[in-house]
């Protein structure tokens, strides 16, 4: 499993010879080709995240990790309109955490019966942008009316 310092170190070393990627499914979904990205699809990262759970009616301040895949970060995110704010991003990230927290949460607090308010890592949703734009995945195509940045997938 690797951790986002590996990520950036290994798409921003030159030397990397993108033919030799490897993938595990190379007909998934989306049209990428090997020579296009800088890692595989299905290369698993950790993710860090907040949560609220609530055991015996009390709540507690948690923090979690979960692993991921850029597979399931780009999926997540093609559920999205066309064009899409940044916080439409982080709304949908946080979602895609929230699905797994319960089950982690109970490993931790066993009589927990509830999680709320999950929210990623702040440092590591603005790596994950940067990475998901290096990978040409995700490119800005405009500013709204408060000139904030636009996004939409490159699929």
């Amino acid at each position: 499993m690797a951790k986002w310092s590996d990520i950036k170190k290994a798409t921003t070393d030159k030397s990397v010879n993108q033919n030799q990627q490897q993938f595990d499914n190379p007909s998934h979904v989306h049209p990428f080709t090997a020579s296009s990205l800088p890692t595989s699809l299905h290369e698993e990262f950790t993710i860090s995240y907040d949560a609220h759970a609530y055991q015996h009616g009390n709540l507690k301040h948690v923090h979690l990790t979960t692993t991921t895949t850029w597979q399931q970060v780009l999926d997540c995110l093609n559920e999205l309109n066309e064009t899409f704010s940044t916080d439409a991003i982080y709304r949908k990230l946080n979602d895609m955490v929230a699905k797994t927290a319960m089950q982690q949460v109970t490993k931790m607090l066993p009589m927990a019966h509830a999680v709320s308010n999950c929210q990623i890592n702040q440092a590591d949703f603005d790596h994950m942008l940067e990475q998901l734009q290096a990978f040409d995945w995700l490119e800005q195509t405009a500013l709204s009316r408060s000139n904030r940045p636009l996004w939409q997938l490159k699929l």
